[in-house]
């Protein structure tokens, strides 16, 4: 299984979006920094959450966060 950690500054969220869909028993989360150039809101968010179930997707701003979003992604 796999965690996909990535930022919404490029093409992360899209290119995990995919792998979601290609492997979808496969990814336990994804987590995305969402960068203040770029946010990750609208069609873009709506097409990535489509591909994973709420509770394995997790948006976060601080790298500081992944600490804590790591632990609940593996409590599940």
């Amino acid at each position: 299984d796999f965690v996909l950690v990535g930022d919404s500054g490029e093409k992360d969220p899209e290119i995990y979006r995919k792998i979601c869909l290609k492997y979808p028993t496969r990814i336990k989360a994804m987590l995305i920094r969402e960068v203040p150039n770029r946010p990750l809101e609208g069609e873009r968010l709506r097409r990535l959450t489509d591909a994973l179930p709420a509770n394995r997707f997790r948006k976060f701003t601080d790298a500081a966060e992944l600490q804590d979003l790591s632990k609940r992604v593996f409590e599940n």
